[in-house]
């Protein structure tokens, strides 16, 4: 056999060779790329909520000098925009005449916000009038049957209410025992359940009768069936 001949062959040989390689190569580079593209990437998403769900945790504020970093129209960041929800029950501002009594903001994003406030405010007796006088010139929105609540809470009244039927609700209560108090209490979030246990953020007391905003709540299975 010529020497010319024998190259030939070995040529061609590792033509092959090389074709069948990058044959292989291509065909890997296909199963990864149809791998990443139908499998890893939708799953990016979900370990992205699992990840914030995981470690998310309540921010909550006490402090009242903050209050209208939290609450109001001068709120800032992501408490400006709360689902829509207005929040002109709340007092505009905390003045040195008012006297604070309670006070406490919590948020929570574990995948939507969710802010859950209330505050308590003792008035003199002229300020207590003008008070009531501006929340009942807010009116009380029809809030029966949204998350199961029944009823205003009791040994309170209902001065003003907003009620959202997805996003909850910033009401306004007087006790019937009159003391120039004032309770505002906020729950807001995206329907339909809130991930946290109101009554860990809020005191039952300041809550609307019968008011379920767990996962479980009837309102919820009502609207996603």
């Amino acid at each position: 056999m010529s020497e010319n001949k024998v190259k030939k062959d070995v040529q061609c040989g590792k033509i092959d060779f090389s074709r069948k390689r990058a044959f292989k190569i291509t065909l890997v580079a296909l199963f990864v790329g149809v791998l990443l593209y139908f499998v890893i990437l939708p799953l990016i998403p979900i370990f992205i909520f699992w990840v914030q769900y995981k470690f998310a945790k309540p921010e909550v504020n006490t402090n009242i000098t903050k209050y209208e970093d939290y609450i109001g129209q001068n709120a800032k960041d992501r408490f400006i925009n709360k689902h829509s929800v207005d929040e002109v029950i709340f007092p505009k501002t905390i003045t040195s005449d008012m006297k604070t009594l309670e006070y406490q903001m919590t948020y929570y994003n574990p995948w939507e916000e969710q802010f859950l406030s209330y505050l308590t405010v003792q008035y003199s007796d002229d300020m207590y009038r003008l008070e009531k006088r501006r929340l009942k010139e807010q009116g009380i929105d029809e809030y029966k049957g949204f998350y199961c609540a029944e009823d205003e809470p009791k040994n309170y009244d209902l001065l003003a209410l907003e009620a959202d039927s997805f996003g909850g609700f910033v009401y306004a209560l007087i006790p019937e025992n009159q003391d120039n108090t004032v309770t505002y209490v906020e729950i807001i979030f995206a329907p339909y359940f809130l991930d946290l246990n109101v009554e860990d953020y809020i005191p039952k007391k300041y809550l609307l009768e019968g008011l379920d905003v767990s996962e479980d709540n009837e309102y919820r299975k009502a609207h996603i069936n």
